[in-house]
C-alpha cells in the first residue's frame, strides 16, 4: 500500500478510549509487519466536556520514550504537557512520512469511543416488522434507543401504555440527535410513510431550528421523493437504503454507516479539540465499535475458521459483543453499559443475587449494591481488596450476560443454536476490555469468558492482552497485511483449548474422559466429572493430540452422544480448560455451597 507515492511500512494508530487513548505503533521487521510499541494515557475526563487531547499526547510521548523514536514534529516548541488540557490547536502533529534516520511514522489511523452515544427514536409503520430491523440496526452501533414510534399505535392514548401523543409531546420536550424514519417494502404502499412524515412536520413547528434531529429515511424507496419534499426543508434529510426491503430481507449497513457517519461529526462539534484528527487520519475516522467489528470480521475470513469467531470488549462505557456465523455477522453495542463510566445504567439492570452466585464470599445485597455504586460514583477507581476485584469481574460477567441474551435472538435457529440462548459452535472466542486485562492472572480473565458466554463443544480462548484490537481495525482499510501479521505473531494472549461437553447427567458422574500425550510423548489420562471444571497443563507455544471419550450423554461438539475423537489441541497460558460445568451451568442451591463451589473453580485455574 502507498499513500502520497509512497510506501507505508510503518503505521501509527490512535484509539481514543472514553477513559484513555492508546497509541499503536507498527512497522515491518525483516520483511513483516510486527507490534513495536503502545502508550496509553487517560483523557481529561473531568473536563465539562471529555478532552482525549491529554491522552493523545501522553500515549505518544509514551511510544516514543519505549522506542526513542520522534513521533512528533518539532518537540523542542511543542513540549508535552503532564496533566493540562491541550487547547484547539495543540493537537501534536505527527511527524510523516517515516524519515531516513528511522524517526517519525508512514501513515496514522485512528478510532474513537470517546463520543457520547448518539440518542435515536425509531419512527415507522408496523412495530414488528420494520421497526424491529432498525432497532437492530441502531443497536449495532454507539447509540441509544430513546423511544418508538409506529402507527399501529395510534388506537392507543393515555393509558396504560403510552399513546403516540404522549411520544410525540416527549420528541418534541426532548429532541433526539437522530430520528430513523422506516416502514414499507421496496415498490410498497407509500401513503403511511407520509403520514408518518406529517407527525415530523408538525414536530418541527415546535421545536427550534437548532433543535432539531437529523432524519435519517431507511424505508420504501418509492417514498423517497414525497418524503424529503416534506421533511428536507425542516430538518436535516439523510436517505440510505432500505432496512426491510422484502418481508424476509433486512439489510442493517446502510443505517449503521450512516449512524456512524453522524456519531462522528457530532462528535468531533462537541470536541473541537480534535477536529483535526480526520485530517491526519490517512483513512476516515472510525467508531472503536466499528474497528473492533472491522477486525473480528477480518479474522473470520483471514482464518477460515469452520464454525466462526465471537468476540467481546468490556469496555469502561460501552460492551460489544460481535459474532460472525458461517457466512453471517451479527453485532450488538450496549452504550453506556461498562465497567466504570457506564456502570449507572448498568446497575439499574443488574441483580443482585446474579451477582452474588460469582462470589466464592458472603457478602450481603446491601454491601453489594453500596460498593457498585460507589463505583458509579467514582468510575476511574481501582479495587482495592480482592473482595472489590472479584465483585467487579462479577459485574462483567453479568454484563456481558446481558448482552448475549439481547443478542442471542439474531442467531436462533442456527444449528445447534438453543432456544435457551445458548451459544452456537464456534472456533475461536476472542476477549477484549480493561476488566480482563486488569486481572491478576489468565486464568481469572478466562473464567469471566466462560462464566459468561458458557461456550459448547471445543473452541480457542484468546486475549487482547494489549487492548490493540481496535487499533488494528482502523488500520485494516489502509493496510490490510499490517492487521494480519500483525494479529499473527503479537495481536493475542492464548488462553487454552476449550472442552465443554454438552449434555446433563448426575452431579458427580464421569462426563467425560480424555488421553493426552505431549511432544515429548509423556501421556496423562484424566477423568472429568459433570459440574466440575478442570484444567490440563499446557504451556504457550506447545501442542498436543488430546483423546476425547464422552460418555453416551454428552456430545463434544460432534453432533453425536458419545462419539469419541481426536484433536491437535494448542497450549495457553491456561492450558487446556475442560468445562464440565453443563450447558446452561447449574448453581449450587444454598450460598455457601455455591461460594464453595466458585472458590474451587478460581483454584483450577489459578485465581
Amino acid at each position: 500500500m502507498m499513500t502520497d507515492g509512497h510506501e507505508i511500512e510503518s503505521v501509527l494508530a490512535i484509539d481514543e478510549g472514553t477513559i484513555t487513548t492508546k497509541a499503536v505503533l507498527v512497522d515491518r521487521v525483516d520483511g513483516v509487519y510486527r507490534f513495536i510499541a503502545r502508550g496509553e494515557a487517560p483523557n481529561a475526563l473531568a473536563a465539562p466536556e471529555r478532552d482525549g487531547l491529554v491522552g493523545f499526547q501522553g500515549a505518544l510521548q509514551q511510544v516514543e520514550e519505549i522506542t526513542g523514536r520522534m513521533l512528533r514534529q518539532e518537540q523542542a516548541e511543542q513540549p508535552f504537557r503532564a496533566g493540562l488540557p491541550a487547547g484547539g490547536d495543540d493537537l501534536p502533529t505527527p511527524l510523516m512520512p517515516e524519515q531516513p534516520d528511522g524517526h517519525g511514522v508512514d501513515a496514522l489511523v485512528a478510532s474513537t469511543s470517546l463520543f457520547p452515544p448518539l440518542r435515536v427514536v425509531i419512527a415507522g409503520m408496523i412495530s414488528d416488522l420494520s421497526v424491529e430491523s432498525a432497532r437492530r440496526a441502531v443497536k449495532g452501533t454507539y447509540a441509544t434507543i430513546e423511544d418508538t414510534i409506529s402507527l399501529n399505535e395510534g388506537g392507543k392514548r393515555w393509558g396504560e401504555t403510552r399513546g403516540i401523543e404522549a411520544k410525540l409531546e416527549n420528541l418534541c420536550q426532548n429532541p433526539p440527535d437522530a430520528i430513523l424514519l422506516v416502514g414499507g417494502v421496496d415498490g410498497g404502499a407509500v401513503s403511511p410513510l407520509t403520514e408518518v412524515s406529517e407527525m415530523l412536520v408538525a414536530v418541527a413547528s415546535v421545536v427550534e431550528p437548532s433543535r432539531r434531529p437529523t432524519v435519517i429515511f431507511a424505508g420504501n424507496p418509492e417514498a423517497r421523493s414525497a418524503v424529503a419534499e416534506m421533511l428536507a426543508d425542516r430538518y436535516e434529510f439523510r436517505a440510505v437504503d432500505n432496512v426491510r426491503p422484502q418481508l424476509q430481507v433486512e439489510i442493517l449497513t446502510g443505517v449503521q454507516d450512516e449512524l456512524e457517519r453522524l456519531y462522528r461529526e457530532r462528535g468531533l462539534r462537541r470536541l473541537p479539540g480534535l477536529r483535526v484528527l480526520p485530517d491526519l487520519s490517512a483513512v476516515p475516522l472510525m467508531s472503536a465499535a466499528k474497528a473492533f467489528e472491522l477486525v473480528i470480521r477480518f479474522m473470520a475470513r483471514h482464518y477460515g475458521l469452520t464454525h466462526g469467531v465471537l468476540g467481546v470488549d468490556l469496555g469502561g462505557a460501552n460492551t460489544q459483543v460481535v459474532a460472525v456465523l458461517g457466512e453471517q455477522s451479527y453485532g450488538l453495542v450496549r452504550s453506556n453499559r461498562g465497567s466504570s463510566l457506564g456502570l449507572e445504567d448498568l446497575v439499574a439492570e443488574l441483580d443482585i443475587q446474579a451477582l452474588q452466585r460469582w462470589l466464592p464470599f458472603a457478602m450481603s445485597p446491601e454491601q453489594a449494591h453500596n460498593q457498585i455504586m460507589n463505583k458509579a460514583i467514582y468510575p476511574l477507581s481501582v479495587p482495592q481488596s480482592r473482595e472489590d476485584l472479584l465483585l467487579e469481574q462479577a459485574i462483567a460477567r453479568e454484563d456481558l450476560r446481558l448482552a448475549l441474551s439481547e443478542m442471542s435472538p439474531q442467531w436462533q435457529g442456527r444449528s445447534q443454536a438453543g432456544a435457551d440462548g445458548r451459544l452456537p459452535p464456534l472456533d475461536l472466542i476472542v476477549g477484549s476490555g480493561g476488566v480482563l486485562s486488569h486481572a491478576p492472572n489468565s486464568g481469572q480473565a478466562a473464567m469471566i469468558l466462560l462464566d459468561a458466554l458458557q461456550p459448547v463443544g471445543l473452541c480457542r480462548l484468546v486475549q487482547d492482552r494489549l487492548g490493540i484490537l481496535a487499533a488494528l481495525g482502523a488500520m485494516a482499510p489502509l493496510q490490510p497485511l499490517a492487521t494480519a501479521q500483525v494479529l499473527e505473531q503479537d495481536g493475542f494472549l492464548e488462553l487454552g483449548t476449550v472442552v465443554a461437553p454438552l449434555g446433563i447427567t448426575k452431579m458427580g458422574d464421569i462426563a467425560l474422559r480424555l488421553k493426552v500425550t505431549y511432544a515429548d510423548e509423556s501421556v496423562i489420562n484424566v477423568e472429568v466429572p459433570y459440574g466440575s471444571l478442570e484444567v490440563i497443563p499446557l504451556p504457550i507455544g506447545q501442542t498436543a493430540v488430546v483423546e476425547l471419550y464422552p460418555t453416551r450423554r454428552f456430545d463434544i461438539g460432534w453432533g453425536q452422544r458419545g462419539r469419541s475423537g481426536k484433536i491437535n489441541a494448542k497450549g495457553g497460558a491456561v492450558g487446556i480448560i475442560v468445562d464440565a460445568r453443563g450447558r446452561p451451568m447449574t448453581f449450587a442451591e444454598d450460598a455457601p455451597s455455591q461460594q464453595q463451589r466458585v472458590q474451587e473453580w478460581l483454584w483450577s485455574v489459578g485465581g
